[in-house]
């Protein structure tokens, strides 16, 4: 009988975020001068994260910032003239883990979203091989052949010795 374990689920393109640090995601129009324009920052499409309109933003008294992004992300005003729309985000959380897009609505009206980025806060645990040494669907999971609870525990043992051996040499 085999079973899968899911071990880590990481897009190849995912920013990866330790918890309590804090990142930058990055939008840009370049040779665009930003200051009388309106960018949109969302997170998984629906949660208002960041939003800046010719100089209205969140941080200085604009409504409808999700609340558990208040007081925790800033833009960088001296750089809008150069087209920067990139946001920093502080003390990162793990429920701040999802889809993050920069929209800017005026300078594309057909195609608003400028950016995406996938951002994973938290430690991973890194992608392993098999331990059965069957093929796995992916790499972001585990395939363990359990014929008898005493295989199934062997196997267990050599994914903790694995995982020890990765966590010694800092890769987890």
């Amino acid at each position: 009988m085999y079973f899968c374990i899911d071990i880590c689920r990481r897009p190849s393109a995912a920013t990866v975020v330790k918890e309590g640090s804090e990142f930058i995601l990055s939008c840009s129009s370049p040779n665009k001068d930003l200051r009388p324009e309106l960018f949109d920052w969302k997170k998984d499409g629906h949660i208002d994260v960041f939003m800046y309109d010719a100089g209205d933003h969140y941080n200085n008294g604009r409504i409808g910032q999700d609340p558990r992004f208040r007081e925790r992300v800033s833009h960088f005003p001296d750089e809008l003239k150069d087209g920067n729309a990139s946001i920093k985000i502080s003390n990162a959380e793990i429920d701040d883990s999802g889809t993050y897009t920069c929209d800017l609505p005026r300078l594309r009206p057909n195609s608003p979203t400028l950016n995406s980025i996938e951002v994973i806060v938290g430690e991973l645990f890194p992608c392993l091989c098999c331990v059965s040494g069957k093929v796995c669907e992916d790499s972001s999971q585990i395939w363990l052949l359990v014929i008898s609870p005493l295989t199934g525990i062997l196997a267990l043992l050599v994914l903790l010795m694995c995982i020890k051996i990765l966590c010694s040499i800092g890769r987890f």
